[in-house]
């Protein structure tokens, strides 16, 4: 058995979406039928995907249909996110929620896919939002997670500027409460200039970092500050980090 999946018998429950037709990437459902992958599940690559709060699938379906689902052997997720997107061996769909074409309940919205009242744009969750993805109120900007933030990509509340975690930060990509200014961008823990940063590599590495075996460190190595022995490192502490949090859970 696969490592690091929840045990047999415990059930997650979530929302997942599908086409019109109930296939997701060609794949075919009935309502109330148990579906099993065959072989190992990555996140993002292979097995049934679904997320844990219903806005989730939101992100990635602006029109199908949205379903209840269970899940059985569910390779968990622990990044931030209102979705919480996991992957499972074992998945059926349970009751479905709604059409998600043109999917807008509330009051008072303008554009598509909001749920909530006065949100002016497409797949808000929350109350006057302007904007598109927003989850809160009086959001101004994009895929904006809490209150009052005006920017894009912002998770908390009261943030002026992109990418902000915490409250009440104007500026950039800071962590944090009351900053202010350009905050400064890390990679294996050492400044660098974030224009000099390939994220696709990043989000790359990152994902290789879920799974137990060994990494290759060599198509990284182009990343700022990178060598193979600073993404052993990496890769021994997020295992340990990670072995920390499920025994814990």
């Amino acid at each position: 058995m696969q490592e690091n999946l929840t045990p047999i018998g415990e059930i997650i429950v979530g929302y997942k979406a599908t086409d019109a037709n109930m296939q997701c990437r060609g794949f075919k459902y009935e309502l109330g039928k148990w579906y099993e992958h065959d072989g190992e599940i990555v996140p993002c690559k292979s097995g049934f995907h679904f997320c844990e709060h219903m806005p989730g699938p939101l992100c990635y379906y602006n029109q199908g249909r949205l379903f209840k689902c269970e899940a059985e052997l569910v390779l968990k997720s622990y990044s931030p996110g209102v979705g919480r997107k996991h992957v499972a061996k074992r998945i059926r769909l349970i009751q479905e929620i709604a059409i998600l074409e043109r999917y807008t309940t509330g009051n008072g919205n303008s554009g598509d896919e909001n749920t909530g009242w006065r949100n002016d744009g497409d797949n808000n969750t929350g109350h006057e939002n302007f904007g598109n993805f927003n989850t809160g109120n009086e959001n101004s900007g994009n895929r904006n997670t809490g209150n009052c933030n005006i920017g894009n990509r912002n998770s908390g509340n009261d943030n002026v500027g992109n990418g902000n975690t915490g409250n009440g930060n104007v500026g950039n990509y800071h962590s944090g409460c009351l900053n202010f200014g350009e905050a400064p961008f890390y990679i294996f823990n050492k400044p660098t200039k974030r224009e000099y940063v390939d994220f696709e590599l990043v989000y790359q590495l990152s994902r290789e970092l879920r799974r137990d075996v060994d990494i290759d460190p060599s198509p990284y190595l182009s990343l700022p500050n990178a060598n193979a022995k600073i993404i052993k490192v990496l890769h021994e502490a997020y295992k340990e980090a990670r072995r920390k949090i499920e025994n814990n859970s």
